[in-house]
This record gives structure tokens, C-alpha cells and sequence, in this order.
């Protein structure tokens, strides 16, 4: 039988975060969790990899809160499929979370906001085979040694350094899953302003990943960067065409009526139509962006200094 040990892999800032993970991952049945402090998180999971003794790697982020016997659950699906090489499962919003955030855990659950990747933000559908648009690091375990045979993650990739590696392992012949029932609670942003960042962020990620490894499966996701263009040219240029506006303003107010509906709000109603706007708009700038910024990687500097500890949980 091959190793079934568990290590959580988790990428922070600095060693001060440890206390606050380990109250977040408690009695969640891994065997050790790794921590990898630096400024570079692609980097400092690989090294955490490379210190991890698991034959599974459990990938987590330093608020990802692990309900219990969520490791073994997972644990047993590799050990009854030999063929599984990566596990994975949605983030799910606290509901102890303010109404803000909440709203936000709705926003990115929608398809209007994230399309197939909603579901990593809510259990949608059955476990099935999947790939990177379903996946989402901060819940996601790897046999050790497929992560290794891959090459581990491009270390000039964050975001976006799993979804890259999602798509070479997939390609390689990979078995990739995705599983409702196999969640963690992580909350969300808490204000606005860095909401916003976040978006432009994985708007940016996507594109310096497409730059990177392109796959024609992303082209959806620069949609965002049409609707900028868009309202840079109705702006800037004095176009007329409101059709595409007026479809737009349509969709925001039925999904954000549905987000609405679920939180049981009227005025998450109101924040919902500002946060579905927002995200586009600045994932669409952020893609632009990072188009530019992605044909520079190649030249980019990797920060090798990694402070890597590990602790036995059990």
C-alpha cells in the first residue's frame, strides 16, 4: 500500500500565522502541515512540497478552515483509486461572515460572475472528472509523486500557478477530480476596495498565465476585457451601440435579485449589482494588465528565500 500520510502545505507571509492556521485545521485529520513563510507563494509550495513527508499533499491557505474528517474522506478516495492524482472541492462562505461578505460568497457562487468556475465557490453537481476551471488551491490534495512527475508549479506564475499546472497534468494523462462533499469554509474579502484588488488580481493571473501556456480554454475568461474595451469606447469614442449595456444591466439585476432572494436582503440586492460590476470590471483590467506584464516573466526574478517548518499533528 502506498503512503497515505496527509501533509497540509501552507503557504503564509510569516511563522506568526502558524497559531491561527493550526485553530483553523484542527481535528481535521491530517498527519503534518508544512508551513513555507517567504514573499513568493508558487515557490515557497514547492519547497513546502519537497519538505512535506505525505504521500499526500494537502494544499490549504492560511484561513481555509477544515471541517473535521474532511482529510480522511479525502484520504480514502486515493486510496481506493490509484489512478487519482488530484482531489479537490469548493470553498464555501461562513455564514458567521458580515452581510458583506456574504454577498461576495454569492457574487462568485453565480455563474454570471465566474461561469464554471462557480464551482469552486459552491457544491455544485456531482463528483466527476474535472480540470483547473473547477479546481482552487486554497482545497486541493495531490499524490506527492504526480506533483513531482508534473514539474510542481511555475514559480513566475501567482495567481494562477495551480491552474497552469492543472492543465499540464490534465494533459499528461492525469486523473483530476472534483468533489462537492470534500469543502472547507474560507471567508471572504471584508471590504470593498480589496474585493476589487482581488479581481483585478485574478483577472490579471489569467492572462500572464495565458501568455505563459496559452489554452483556448481561457478565452472565455477575457471576456471581461472586451466588456472594458467596450465601455472605454462608448466613453472615449462617442459610440452609440447600447444594446451590449443594456443586456448587461438586465443580467446584473436578475442575478443580483437572486443573490438577494438567498440572503433573504434587500439591500444585499443592491450591494450584489455593485459587486457583480465591480468584479468585471476589474478582472477585465486586470486582464489587460496582465497581458503586459505577462511577456516580462520570462525575465522575472525568483525570490528563493523560503523559511519552511514542520509541525506532527498527530
Amino acid at each position: 500500500m502506498k503512503n497515505m500520510k496527509v501533509s497540509f502545505v501552507c503557504a503564509v507571509r510569516d511563522l506568526s500565522a502558524k497559531e491561527e492556521v493550526l485553530k483553523n485545521i484542527k481535528n481535521s485529520g491530517a498527519d503534518e502541515i508544512v508551513f513555507a513563510a517567504g514573499n513568493n507563494p508558487s515557490l515557497q509550495r514547492n519547497a513546502g512540497v519537497s519538505g512535506a513527508s505525505g504521500g499526500i499533499i494537502y494544499f490549504i491557505d492560511d484561513d481555509s478552515m477544515v471541517p473535521e474528517g474532511l482529510i480522511g474522506r479525502a484520504a480514502a478516495q486515493f486510496e481506493a483509486d490509484p489512478e487519482l492524482s488530484v482531489l479537490g472541492g469548493p470553498e464555501l462562505n461562513p455564514e458567521t461572515g458580515s452581510l458583506l461578505q456574504r454577498v461576495f460568497g454569492a457574487v462568485f457562487a453565480s455563474v454570471f460572475a465566474s461561469g464554471a468556475s462557480s464551482a469552486r465557490y459552491a457544491a455544485k453537481g456531482k463528483r466527476r472528472i474535472s480540470g483547473e476551471k473547477e479546481l482552487i488551491l486554497c482545497n486541493m490534495s495531490v499524490r506527492r509523486e504526480d506533483f513531482f512527475e508534473s514539474g510542481g508549479f511555475d514559480e513566475k506564475l501567482y495567481p494562477n500557478e495551480e491552474n497552469e499546472l492543472l492543465n499540464r497534468m490534465k494533459g499528461a494523462g492525469k486523473n483530476i477530480v472534483y468533489d462537492p462533499s470534500i469543502f472547507i469554509y474560507r471567508p471572504k474579502r471584508k471590504s470593498f476596495v480589496d474585493f476589487i484588488r482581488q479581481c483585478f488580481n485574478y483577472g490579471r493571473g489569467r492572462a500572464e498565465q495565458s501568455v505563459t501556456a496559452f489554452d483556448t480554454g481561457a478565452l472565455v475568461n477575457f471576456i471581461p476585457a472586451f466588456f472594458v474595451m467596450y465601455i472605454l469606447a462608448e466613453i472615449f469614442l462617442g459610440a452609440s451601440e447600447m444594446l451590449p449595456m443594456i443586456i448587461y444591466a438586465a443580467l446584473d439585476i436578475c442575478f443580483s435579485s437572486a443573490a438577494a432572494l438567498k440572503l433573504k436582503s434587500v439591500q444585499a440586492g443592491f450591494m450584489a449589482f455593485a459587486a457583480f460590476l465591480g468584479l468585471h470590471l476589474a478582472y477585465g483590467c486586470g486582464a489587460i494588465y496582465g497581458l503586459y506584464t505577462g511577456f516580462g516573466l520570462k525575465n522575472k526574478h525568483i525570490d528563493g528565500a523560503v523559511n519552511v517548518e514542520v509541525l506532527n499533528l498527530k
